[in-house]
């Protein structure tokens, strides 16, 4: 695996993060956070098998469990493909099934 993409809707997945964390816990806080999604993405990169598989909407769909969010992924031969980063709260399936279809 060469390494991962960040879809666009994922980057606005982040950057609605950045600005969530930056008002309510401050932007050095987001940046912390937010790198640390980014460390998991690389992870991910690292190793993209290393969570089950979930069949939903027609595509093999894995989600990996960072701090206070899913980053939820797609794996092919040349790289992991980020969906997006969802809070650990949300409807997840009812909202991948909107990126998914």
């Amino acid at each position: 695996m060469t390494g991962y993409r960040i879809t666009r809707q994922a980057a606005d997945d982040l950057k609605d993060i950045w600005r969530y964390t930056v008002n309510n816990h401050g932007e050095s806080q987001a940046e912390r956070y937010v790198n640390t999604l980014k460390t998991g993405c690389e992870r991910i990169a690292d190793n993209p098998t290393m969570r089950q598989v979930l069949r939903l909407a027609g595509n093999d769909v894995r989600m990996y469990h960072c701090e206070h969010h899913y980053i939820v992924y797609l794996v092919t031969d040349a790289e992991a493909i980020i969906i997006a980063f969802l809070h650990e709260r949300t409807d997840f399936v009812a909202r991948l099934k909107t990126r998914l279809s």
